[in-house]
């Protein structure tokens, strides 16, 4: 039969916080005991049943140098657990806690969070609806609707599920994790998803696999894997990587790009190089070995090809002819205005240059250069 504790006196509320700090210090040796300070109203069990306190209004504990507050609490003292209920607050010099619910197991020195969770450890931030944290292992797993900030630079990951280390400042998101990477000038955000990604705050890295998918604008990129690295804003795109940009399409082995001023600024595609251009009549092309290419705002600068390099271009210049041009050499050097060719260099050495152009609706034209 439970015994309601009600308006207790000066010293019957002394005696017992006194008898519950006792039963706690009593508590596995190493583990530090939850230690009440205060509630407004406490119910408590009859000798000889398990011990066991309802407490409600204005409730504080104290375990260690951490500080536990809530609405209600239930404290079970032979298990070694507490339930705090309503406002969950808990804070130490190294993370804040705070939920509708939160389960507290003194002997294993674990947290379990429910409802509306914040967590914020280390200057990084993380909410959920479900949260348990491992005070020994300094572990963190979080589930549904999960959101990581303030961990790569200027973005914010989110995730069915994460599981954050914070002694290695390491996250691991599965269940269609996505990071959104900031515009400074409130232009597209850079969006990254894939199967897992994985984090390192430290170094700034991310690492996405399988099913990767980039979108900036009207950038759109694919891959089995990508590589990115807030500090010097580099996206390293692997297995398969496969660039759309408008109408053109642009492929490697790996392909590399670097942004400046939230834009793509310049690039790599290296192995099987290549890029091309299609409308419903004509297809233009680049390909070699390597690839290099600087950008500005909505099209292309300069674009070098390296080993192998072959071009073709339809040309529909009244002057100077329309028709398809196509070159090869050692390096191919290519200029652009307004996304139009205006230059380009045909170079070999040893070996030759060659070039051929066919008029529309005639013969080609060729001619070599050593």
């Amino acid at each position: 039969m439970m015994r309601r504790i009600q308006f207790l006196s000066v010293l019957e509320t002394v005696i017992l916080l006194t008898g519950v700090a006792s039963l706690l210090h009593g508590q596995e040796s190493g583990n530090e005991p939850l230690r009440l300070l205060r509630a407004d109203r406490l119910v408590g069990t009859s000798p000889g049943e398990a011990r066991q306190l309802k407490l409600s209004g204005n409730v504080v504990f104290k375990q260690g140098e951490t500080d536990l507050l809530c609405d209600e609490a239930t404290h079970f003292e032979d298990r070694q657990w507490a339930e705090l209920r309503g406002r969950v607050h808990i804070r130490d010099g190294e993370h804040t806690l705070q939920a509708d619910t939160v389960l507290i197991d003194t002997r294993e020195r674990k947290e379990t969070a429910l409802g509306n969770v914040e967590l914020e450890t280390k200057g990084r931030k993380i909410t959920s609806r479900f949260l348990s944290y491992s005070q020994r292992s300094k572990i963190v797993q979080a589930r549904k609707n999960v959101v990581l900030e303030d961990f790569i630079r200027k973005a914010r990951l989110t995730s069915g599920s994460l599981t954050y280390n914070r002694i290695q400042d390491y996250a691991r998101a599965e269940e269609n994790p996505s990071l959104a990477v900031a515009d400074t000038a409130d232009r597209e955000e850079l969006i990254l998803t894939g199967r897992v990604m994985e984090g390192w705050g430290e170094s700034q890295k991310v690492l996405v696999t399988d099913s990767v998918r980039v979108r900036k604008g009207e950038v759109r990129a694919e891959a089995g894997l990508l590589e990115y690295t807030a500090d010097d804003r580099r996206l390293l795109l692997k297995i398969r990587p496969v660039i759309h940009e408008k109408k053109q399409i642009l492929r490697g082995d790996t392909v590399e790009f670097f942004l400046v001023n939230d834009e793509f600024d310049r690039g790599s595609l290296r192995g099987n190089a290549s890029m091309s251009q299609k409308d419903s009549l004509t297809e233009d092309i680049l390909k070699g070995n390597l690839i290099f290419l600087t950008t500005e705002p909505d099209s292309m600068r300069r674009v070098v090809v390296q080993g192998r390099a072959e071009s073709v271009y339809h040309s529909e210049e009244e002057e100077g002819g329309k028709g398809k041009n196509q070159l090869s050499g050692d390096r191919l050097t290519l200029l652009f205005r307004a996304g139009e060719i205006q230059w380009i260099q045909v170079e070999s050495n040893p070996g030759l240059c060659a070039g051929t152009f066919t008029p529309e609706g005639g013969d080609g034209k060729s001619g070599t250069n050593p």
